[in-house]
């Protein structure tokens, strides 16, 4: 930014307004992919490992890679937003069971009703 912290506040405004386009949604779409029997464990590994090496690698990738050229570490991120688009269209099946039944609506009323996961102990 050299200095100029206006400037460099208003990129982060910016680029913070476009990614909120991304993270908004992303949460729902991952709930989504997964059954609710095995949801909460699904989203968090697929989550967190994602991340782990996304994260984890990139460091190590970019220091290798700026050894052919400067700039080539910037390839990085389309490579991941490649196979994140590639991701996307593979997964195209949503589950929307376990959901509220119109009709059983009026009848659970009042009743607690317990959901199993695949974590209880």
């Amino acid at each position: 930014s050299g200095g100029k912290v206006a400037e460099a506040l208003f990129a982060q405004l910016c680029l913070t307004f476009f990614f909120s386009f991304y993270c908004g949604p992303f949460c729902a779409w991952l709930v989504e992919r997964f059954p609710v029997n095995i949801r909460l464990t699904s989203v968090s590994l697929g989550f967190n490992i994602g991340i782990c090496i996304s994260s984890g690698f990139s460091p190590a990738l970019a220091t290798w890679l700026v050894t052919f050229s400067p700039p080539s570490p910037g390839y990085i991120f389309t490579a991941f937003a490649g196979l994140g688009l590639l991701g996307m269209f593979i997964s195209t099946k949503v589950h929307t069971d376990g959901g509220i039944d119109e009709d059983d609506a009026d009848a659970s009323v009042g009743k607690l009703t317990v959901i199993e996961d695949d974590l209880s102990t």
